[in-house]
């Protein structure tokens, strides 16, 4: 937790000024980094031939079956594939939320072990994960406060980051006052306000109209460029995967990290099924 909190307090000596940053435009280009750039040829993370079964016998499910891949700082990556393909299970794995059945899973560039990953890897889950008791403006806040940065800090944080997602005007609703698609946003921004250094969404757009779902994808890549983060998505949707550069699909529990070959982000990718 030292290094956490070291960072946390060169965030706190900015003051309110990172907030005002974060929330000018989409603000990423002005606010301060938190973190130090972690050299390029250091891993995130790093799979090497990690399963994931649930259950035993003639009722086990693979769902994640031998996938090996890795993360770098840098890498823009939509993990693509139908539902029930084990994206999910395997961007739990990545988070430390859950542990393989059989390979290795390390974080070279981030932990010794899972329990080590607090602050440094952030997730963007496919329901809205909100606590119901706290304000939109709380469930923002709470990570910060958890990693011990103070209170007036976390609250001028969380309100930048809801401000930079469109909702700043609903940090005093509860979570059943939210439409699905202002609740995943809320979710987002939480993420945001963390400054992590790998970034998993799993399926981040799935209840946004067009237009929000843009402008949610836009702030998640602008977050890990200016936090020289990692930025995973999973999705099914070929109109999010094409503002990514590299394309992984998965199928059946079945990772496939060939098609990973860098493209523009504004290349249409005509097999995306």
């Amino acid at each position: 937790m030292a290094r956490r909190r070291d960072n946390l307090d060169e965030h706190s000596a900015e003051g309110g000024a990172a907030a005002d940053g974060l929330a000018a435009d989409t603000g990423f280009d002005q606010r301060p980094a938190t973190r130090q750039p972690t050299r390029d040829n250091e891993l995130l993370a790093q799979c090497d031939g990690v399963s994931r079964t649930f259950g035993t016998g003639e009722q086990a499910v693979v769902a994640v079956h031998s996938a090996t891949c890795q993360i770098r700082p840098g890498d823009r990556i939509a993990m693509m594939g139908p539902s029930g393909s084990g994206k999910s299970t395997l961007l739990h794995l990545i988070a430390g939320l859950d542990s393989p059945s059989s390979g290795a899973l390390t974080w070279p560039a981030l932990a010794e072990s899972a329990d080590g990953l607090f602050g440094t890897v952030a997730v963007v889950f496919q329901g809205a994960s909100l606590m119901p008791p706290l304000t939109v403006l709380e469930n923002v806040a709470f990570p910060l406060l958890l990693g011990g940065m103070a209170d007036n800090l976390a609250q001028q944080s969380a309100a930048a980051a809801l401000a930079v997602l469109g909702i700043g005007e609903l940090g005093a609703r509860l979570p059943e006052e939210l439409s699905g698609g202002q609740a995943q946003r809320a979710c987002v921004a939480r993420v945001l306000a963390s400054a992590p250094r790998l970034i998993l969404a799993d399926e981040p757009t799935g209840q946004l109209d067009h237009a929000a779902a843009a402008h949610v994808i836009d702030v998640l890549i602008q977050a890990a460029d200016h936090l020289d983060a990692g930025l995973v998505v999973s999705t099914h949707d070929p109109v999010v995967a094409e503002r990514l550069a590299i394309r992984w699909r998965m199928r059946d529990g079945v990772l496939d990290t060939r098609t990973a070959a860098a493209v523009p982000s504004n290349t249409q990718d005509q097999d995306l099924s």
